[in-house]
């Protein structure tokens, strides 16, 4: 899945996960760089957004729910962290 173009990414509230985007059957997810704080400012959480690039097949359901969850760090590791490996930016 490395050939696909680059997939707009919105920042989501999350200790751990830095922006999560979807097109064309691939969820693509950003975590915080390490060692970056929780950031709640949305403006500032992007001074911490070269962290690493998880990408994996997702429906658009798939995605509507990751977006809708009450922790998406949470349904990243139960729903999406095994379908393939991260890849370093």
């Amino acid at each position: 899945m490395s050939d696909t173009l680059p997939i707009k990414r919105v920042p989501v509230d999350s200790s751990a996960l830095h922006s999560v985007g979807h097109s064309a059957g691939v969820l693509e997810v950003q975590f915080h760089a390490s060692g970056c704080p929780k950031i709640k400012d949305k403006a500032l959480a992007c001074q911490c957004s070269g962290g690493s690039i998880h990408r994996c097949p997702a429906s658009p359901e798939e995605h509507a729910a990751f977006m809708a969850a009450d922790s998406p760090g949470a349904h990243f590791q139960k729903h999406f962290r095994n379908r393939t490996p991260k890849e370093e930016q």
